[in-house]
């Protein structure tokens, strides 16, 4: 796994622009770096669910103040997959308090003494210890009852599988469809009562919307799988740090997706089509096999033969 500084001193080794002042300013290399990054995770690099977010780790207390609406994390830290990211987190206390509320705050992992911000006076001063969970606001959804159209985060690539936390059969996983199999299959659709869920429509209702069928009957959360983008864009603070997100195998390639735009930038010293092309056809080859390895296991996961035990 390389850290970001050597990713982007490698793509300048091969632009040959190691001497000052840069035919290519480090803002740009870090431009190119992200493109690429998002880029990999179009083509459903990075998956995460419900269940990931923020853990403490260390022997961390939490102290909260009811005075200034702030909770004191000392003597321990976060554990994150990102290097620091804007997150939702639930708070609930364990002493005289059970209240839960959202804070919303950027951290960053490791980093002790922290202090949050939060958005509701709804915590006791009495309270000296609590359960601290946080989850990525794009994985889990309030649901409302009788609300069908909900918004879901841009970073979001694809919604793999939704299931609703009070629908505990186990295979009760939301079908996903679109609206012109509900006009043909189920008349009046858009008017049905309010009952459980089992279908998610997720084209015509605008960018990043999706809508429930048939409406709900009571508030849940909808918890979900996706793949995503990263959560934040690397920036020079970034430099000296490791890109947690992205698979470890290919940091290695991360060159020529930057490369190949560099070599685009329209300037009489950096513009070079041929250069351009011969790098973006490596980085074409690096795209195009995590396209294969999806379609393969895609493939697999459709054929696969059930168990007996199941059937």
């Amino acid at each position: 796994m390389k850290k970001t500084n050597e990713i982007l001193d490698q793509a300048r080794r091969k632009l040959d622009d190691i001497v000052k002042p840069y035919l290519w300013p480090q803002e740009e290399l870090l431009t190119y770096l992200n493109q690429s990054i998002d880029e990999l995770c179009e083509n459903f690099v990075l998956e995460d669910d419900w269940r990931s977010g923020i853990s403490l780790i260390g022997s961390s207390n939490i102290t909260f103040s009811q005075a200034d609406k702030t909770i004191i994390i000392t003597g321990g830290g976060f554990r994150d997959a990102g290097l620091h990211t804007v997150k939702e987190f639930t708070v609930i206390g364990t002493a005289n308090n059970n209240n839960t509320f959202t804070v919303s705050t950027t951290i960053k992992p490791g980093v002790s003494d922290t202090k949050i911000i939060v958005d509701e006076a709804l915590v006791d001063e009495s309270d000296t210890s609590a359960v601290l969970t946080g989850t990525e606001a794009v994985c889990i959804i309030p649901i409302i009852a009788s609300t069908h159209t909900y918004d879901y985060s841009d970073r979001i690539v694809r919604i793999k599988r939704a299931k609703l936390s009070l629908d505990t059969y186990p295979l009760s996983i939301l079908r996903t469809s679109v609206n012109s199999y509900m006009d043909g299959n189920y008349p009046d659709w858009e008017n049905a009562d309010d009952a459980t869920p089992w279908m998610m429509l997720t084209k015509g209702f605008g960018n990043h919307r999706f809508r429930l069928y048939p409406p709900p009957l009571v508030n849940d959360t909808l918890n979900l799988v996706v793949n995503r983008r990263m959560m934040y864009d690397i920036t020079n603070n970034d430099l000296g740090q490791n890109i947690p997100e992205i698979p470890g195998e290919l940091h290695e390639k991360l060159h020529y997706g930057i490369i190949h735009r560099a070599y685009e930038k329209q300037d009489a010293e950096t513009y070079d089509v041929k250069k351009a092309l011969l790098h973006k056809a490596d980085w074409d080859n690096v795209i195009e096999k995590i396209k294969r390895q999806n379609l393969l296991e895609e493939y697999e996961a459709e054929t696969v033969t059930p168990h007996n035990a199941f059937t």
